[in-house]
């Protein structure tokens, strides 16, 4: 695992700010910043799923939607993606289409990684059993 600088430990505590300001919104509590090679901020954004009744809006997506409108591919592959957590396989899909080129997260609690639906999974997780294979 890579360690992390100061500049990246300062773009992580953002990610953690607006995770915190989608919490008292109503939403999960998650936040990502894209940041240039540069170092300057190109999108922010935070979960919006209950607010904007999305189920696609964590804060990953979020700000692929923004970058990928107002950023070419060069800025892109360049760029670093800081998350409050672990992106969750949707997340992931969407920073490695959009070609981000470095992604750094502060928190991975295994699955499920979205709180907002963590009791419905649990739910539905607690009763699966694993399929033997012949």
């Amino acid at each position: 695992m890579a360690r992390i600088d100061e500049r990246d430990a300062d773009h992580l505590r953002r990610a953690m700010a607006l995770a915190r300001e989608a919490c008292e919104e109503g939403n999960a509590p998650f936040g990502a910043v894209l940041v240039g090679e540069d170092g300057r901020v190109l999108a922010e954004g935070r979960n919006t799923v209950n607010t904007e009744r999305d189920v696609t809006g964590h804060a990953e997506t979020n700000v692929m939607r923004k970058a990928w409108r107002l950023q070419d591919a060069d800025t892109l592959v360049a760029s670093t993606l800081y998350a409050s957590g672990e992106p969750c396989a949707m997340c992931a899909g969407a920073i490695f289409w959009g070609g981000v080129g470095r992604v750094v997260y502060g928190a991975s609690a295994g699955l499920p990684t979205n709180p907002g639906a963590s009791r419905r999974m649990a739910r539905r997780w607690s009763g699966s059993r694993p399929v033997a294979s012949a």
